[in-house]
């Protein structure tokens, strides 16, 4: 990919999925591009049905075709800027607390409410943090980027509140994949407490 080429399809790789349809997931991928969402996706419309693509569009879902193959023709363009902003919305998305789980068990199967940000966007950005931590070398001019990763699941784990563990119940086998000290140091933690 030529560098222009390569920034347009930067934050797609970063969050590895989205659901249009959710405010906050444009909201976060328009952060991680840095332009409003409706420049992004314009841009992103060249890409939709070339044989090869390496972006997937069907409805409102948009995902990376391979996010390991993505990765190593990428991440060579990524900056220090793009992995700070990158870290701050894993923290957002996969730290924030369900709806749902504010309200009574029994009452939680019949919420129309729906979590701010979609299943596809939490998983793709799951997923970068297995490839920053796996691959984070690929990334020449930011020597820390695999280390960050650390860090970032013992934030999101090292939490005393059930609610935040239910809400990223299905993501915790990826993110123990990611950082598995982390994790299993956040699960210690987390029975000290139970």
């Amino acid at each position: 990919a030529t560098a222009p080429e390569a920034r347009q399809l930067l934050p797609v790789l970063l969050a590895g999925a989205w659901d249009s349809a959710y405010v906050d997931d444009k909201n976060t991928l328009s952060r991680l591009a840095g332009v409003p969402y409706d420049s992004l996706e314009a841009s992103l419309a060249a890409w939709v049905g070339v044989p090869d693509s390496p972006l997937r569009n069907a409805g409102t879902s948009w995902k990376i075709a391979s996010p390991l193959d993505a990765w190593f023709h990428l991440a060579r363009f990524l900056t220090r800027s793009d992995l700070d902003v990158l870290v701050a919305e894993i923290k957002t998305v996969l730290g924030e607390v369900d709806a749902r789980f504010e309200l009574e068990a029994d009452k939680r199967w019949m919420s129309g409410e729906r979590a701010a940000h979609s299943e596809l966007l939490r998983s793709g950005l799951s997923e970068t943090l297995i490839l920053l931590a796996l691959h984070g070398d690929a990334i020449g001019n930011v020597s820390d980027a695999a280390s960050q990763v650390d860090s970032v699941v013992s934030q999101l784990l090292n939490s005393d509140d059930p609610r935040r563990w239910w809400s990223i119940a299905p993501l915790l086998p990826t993110l123990a994949e990611a950082s598995p000290e982390s994790f299993l140091a956040a699960v210690d933690l987390s029975l000290i407490h139970i």
